[in-house]
């Protein structure tokens, strides 16, 4: 098996870590800009955008997050059963 380190398991998908991080802050600057300069009947459906792209941060962050903990859960479970098949306990 070929060694594992930082340089030969890194994997960025270019739609996902450029372009979808740079939508979400475009839409977060834009309804910000829209609430600013909304009028009073406005307000309503631009702070529903506000809140809109907040929740699609939040998204974005925690599908990064689960994904992260899940693998760190495997690879616990793999580095414990290499463990156990090396020294019987």
């Amino acid at each position: 098996m070929k060694e594992q380190n930082f340089k030969n398991h890194t994997q960025i998908v270019p739609g996902f870590h450029y372009v979808t991080f740079l939508a979400i802050f475009a839409l977060i600057g834009g309804s910000l800009n829209y609430l600013y300069r909304s009028t009073p009947e406005n307000k309503y459906v631009a702070s529903l955008l506000v809140l809109t792209s907040f929740i699609f941060v939040c998204i974005a962050w925690y599908v990064r997050a689960f994904a992260l903990k899940a693998q760190d859960r495997a690879i616990r479970a793999e580095e414990n059963l290499r463990y156990y098949v090396l020294t019987g306990k």
